[in-house]
């Protein structure tokens, strides 16, 4: 899955951009206190590979597979 496929993904489930570094942006879940951070890569044209990807989400999983 590409990065801009992933973005798509996660401002359908309501997830805010948050800080954003060099090579990855950090993105930041809805719940009151944003402690499911994930980081996905700045690089539009590549694929991601996350390592933990569904532990980054964690109880938000099942509505990222949703979409």
């Amino acid at each position: 899955m590409r990065n801009n496929e992933i973005v798509k993904k996660l401002k359908k489930i309501k997830f805010k951009e948050g800080i954003r570094t060099k090579h990855y942006t950090i993105w930041n879940c809805p719940c009151m206190g944003k402690n499911h951070p994930v980081n996905v890569g700045n690089q539009p044209s590549k694929e991601c590979y996350f390592q933990g990807f569904k532990k980054q989400l964690d109880i938000h999983y099942k509505d990222f597979g949703k979409i």
